[in-house]
């Protein structure tokens, strides 16, 4: 059985597929102390960038789910242990995991002793380069800014953030908590450069107001990276206002020229693991024709990257082949692709937890 539905929005039918209706999973099983073998109370299991989490119990137990099935990083955190992370591919069964954590080692750090000025001005260098710049960044704080701390680089201009504990960041423009692992984050002033790695948590905020956090983020979801994926996953890229373009360089001139691509040429499926993957190298342009709700009130501040008439237009730069898609049509390796025009705005206050689905 397929579902399709249909959501009239400012007088154009928006579709959503996402394939056939399949059992939801679960993931059960304990965490365990590796050098005692004692049950750990109280560790954060979760799939990361998702909504799906719990706490273990006072036997080290935990379960997690339902969840569709697919290829996830099942993260593992205690203050005191070193994180687990356990990528875990869901089929048609339930399973069952045995953590062993390990004492977090102490780890001498070059902590940076700077005036206010200084941590002000990085901070919201990690701000904007984290939370990004939308409206939903303007609406989302960072609970417990003051244990972010920074240390120096290899070179002068150099600086890596880091906490010791998760980062708390409410999101008031969709409606959630987020706890995140920052790993490390990045600053290169000389060069202009950031990035930044972690594990994200996702909670809903308080209840009762349902109905507005739905509609604000089917408004974001509208145009994302997450809805092109969804997209093509579903062979409804035209239908969902979407087209690609392979970019290619134009022989004997300085120039390039924008070939449209098919949809059946942009996924293709493993002879040997039958897996989906997406079948293109090199650069490509993605047009979205319609209005992302965001990109008006961002084009009052700034020239908007990605702008064109009646939409937006963003770039993606295979750094990864093949880039394989689980069974939800998102990327097993995130980070296989590199973004640029309008995605590019799409930091942590933008995005949703993969579990997210319109209704």
């Amino acid at each position: 059985m397929r579902f399709l539905s249909a959501i009239l929005l400012t007088g154009s039918f928006i579709f959503f597929c996402f394939g056939s209706v399949i059992s939801q999973i679960s993931v059960s099983g304990k965490v365990l102390d590796d050098a005692s073998g004692d049950p750990l109370v109280g560790a954060s299991v979760y799939i990361n960038n998702s909504t799906i989490g719990s706490s273990t119990s006072t036997d080290g137990s935990f379960l997690l789910g339902p969840a569709s099935p697919g290829v996830y990083d099942i993260v593992v955190s205690n203050v005191s242990y070193e994180s687990i992370v356990y990528r875990i591919t869901l089929s048609d069964k339930d399973q069952k995991v045995i953590f062993r954590m390990q004492g977090k080692a102490t780890q001498m750090r070059n902590i940076l002793i700077m005036t206010d000025e200084m941590r002000r001005r990085r901070m919201d260098v990690l701000r904007k380069q984290f939370l990004g710049i939308t409206l939903a960044a303007s609406k989302t704080k960072i609970i417990n800014e003051a244990d972010i701390m920074f240390e120096s680089g290899e070179s002068s201009g150099e600086i890596i953030a880091f906490t010791e504990t998760p980062l708390i960041i409410v999101n008031n423009e969709l409606g959630y908590r987020i706890y995140f692992d920052l790993q490390k984050f990045y600053i290169d002033e000389k060069g202009n450069k950031t990035y930044f790695f972690g594990y994200a948590r996702y909670e809903d905020l308080d209840k009762g107001r349902e109905k507005k956090w739905e509609r604000q983020r089917l408004r974001y979801y509208l145009g994302s990276t997450m809805h092109f994926f969804h997209s093509l996953h579903s062979g409804q890229l035209a239908e969902n206002h979407f087209k690609v373009f392979q970019i290619k360089d134009v022989e004997g001139v300085n120039a390039k020229a924008m070939m449209p691509v098919p949809q059946r040429l942009l996924v293709q499926t493993d002879s040997v693991n039958h897996a989906n993957y997406l079948n293109i190298k090199g650069s490509y342009a993605v047009q979205y024709l319609q209005e992302p709700y965001f990109k008006a009130e961002l084009s009052r501040r700034e020239l908007v990257h990605g702008a064109i008439r009646g939409g937006v237009e963003s770039t993606i730069d295979m750094l990864e082949y093949p880039a394989y898609l689980d069974q939800n049509g998102l990327l097993e390796n995130p980070m296989a692709i590199q973004y640029a025009g309008f995605w590019s705005y799409e930091k942590l206050a933008n995005m949703l937890p993969i579990n997210y689905r319109p209704r």
